[in-house]
């Protein structure tokens, strides 16, 4: 195998000296090449509005909201939510012809409860006390020895890490850990 150039080699961004590889930079390198290049090394985003991520990200909110606020009734959750949701849909333009919308995202909400109802899970809480919703992770995979002389890093040792974030992490009526992923979709359109 051929060591690669410093001119080939990129600077990487380290976190703290670890790299971190996530379920986008995975996808990413399944889909394209260059497409990971720019997304992962680079740090590059496409600048285009995507309707889908920003919708499911609105929801993340919303469902934050309610996580955040256990002992309320669900007209005091909605109560608190709708603001959040007006800014969110004031703030992000949709396209007109997309059924993403303020209304479709209430829908969702009330959907949400119809098919899960109040939930009777407790929300765990990190070291700090504070709720263990949207939290961060990186769970060390391999230890890499960089070896490109010239570059930077060479000689250096790089963990690499699994990271991403826990939407909520939960403990079950009946005692059991465990952590929430909630998901929107932009492939089952607005009958989904």
């Amino acid at each position: 195998m051929k060591t690669p150039t410093t001119a080939q080699t990129p600077q990487i961004d380290l976190t703290s000296g670890s790299l971190l590889i996530d379920a986008s930079t995975l996808a990413g390198f399944n889909k394209c090449n260059r497409y990971a290049y720019f997304y992962s090394i680079r740090k590059r985003e496409s600048a285009a509005f995507a309707a889908g991520r920003t919708f499911g990200s609105i929801i993340h909110g919303a469902l934050e909201i309610a996580n955040r606020n256990p002992t309320l009734h669900p007209n005091e959750v909605r109560a608190l939510q709708l603001p959040y949701l007006e800014e969110q849909f004031t703030e992000n333009h949709f396209p007109d012809d997309d059924h993403r919308n303020l209304q479709y995202a209430i829908n969702v909400l009330d959907a949400h409860v119809a098919t899960y109802g109040i939930d009777t899970m407790t929300t765990l809480l990190n070291e700090r006390d504070e709720p263990l919703i949207e939290a961060s992770f990186a769970i060390p995979l391999f230890y890499y020895l960089v070896n490109c002389p010239g570059h930077s890093l060479h000689g250096a040792t790089i963990v690499v890490c699994w990271s991403g974030k826990i939407d909520r992490g939960v403990r079950f009526a009946d005692s059991r850990f465990g952590h929430l992923d909630y998901k929107t979709t932009a492939l089952g359109g607005s009958t989904f």
